[in-house]
């Protein structure tokens, strides 16, 4: 049996963009939160895995901002 890696490269930040004040379930207030969009060191036509959506607490720098035990839609972030 043989392992196959795929290596994208290196993972950057390609934008970051208030998202609002929402509770913060892990800091247990309501803080600021950003919408950061991160992607592969890449072409992005190449790049199947294409780029990704993230809510980060500016705080704790997690997404704690749902109620634990719910996942959040692609669409959400």
């Amino acid at each position: 049996m043989s392992t196959i890696h795929i290596n994208r490269g290196a993972v950057k930040e390609l934008s970051r963009t208030d998202a609002g004040v929402r509770w913060c379930f892990g800091c247990r207030k309501h803080l600021q939160y950003e919408h950061i969009v991160y992607g592969h060191d890449c072409d992005p036509m190449d790049d199947w895995y294409g780029p990704w959506p993230a809510l980060e607490c500016t705080r704790c720098h997690d997404d704690r901002a749902l109620f634990p035990g719910f996942e959040r839609e692609p669409e959400d972030a």
